[in-house]
């Protein structure tokens, strides 16, 4: 991969996930326990496994690397 796709790749997941930040509470509402895909800020896929998931994106024809992946969950991290 060149230099600038990279960088490119980079600012497009920043950009996802600046969008999933934005937009956790309704993700949540439309999501909860559901792993999702993120592309170009918006949700390209959801499924309650990640198996399923990354299927309908095998299906769709989508590349995993393209997408920002999350699971909506109500539970907090716990750093130790």
């Amino acid at each position: 991969m060149a230099e600038s796709e990279v960088l490119q790749l980079l600012i497009k997941t920043n950009r996802d996930m600046g969008w999933y930040k934005q937009n956790l509470s309704l993700l949540k509402e439309k999501y909860l326990n559901q792993f999702i895909a993120i592309g170009n800020s918006s949700v390209v896929e959801a499924d309650p496994e990640l198996e399923g998931l990354l299927k309908k994106l095998h299906q769709k024809g989508i590349e995993r690397s393209s997408v920002l992946v999350k699971f909506i969950t109500n539970l907090r991290a716990i750093l130790a």
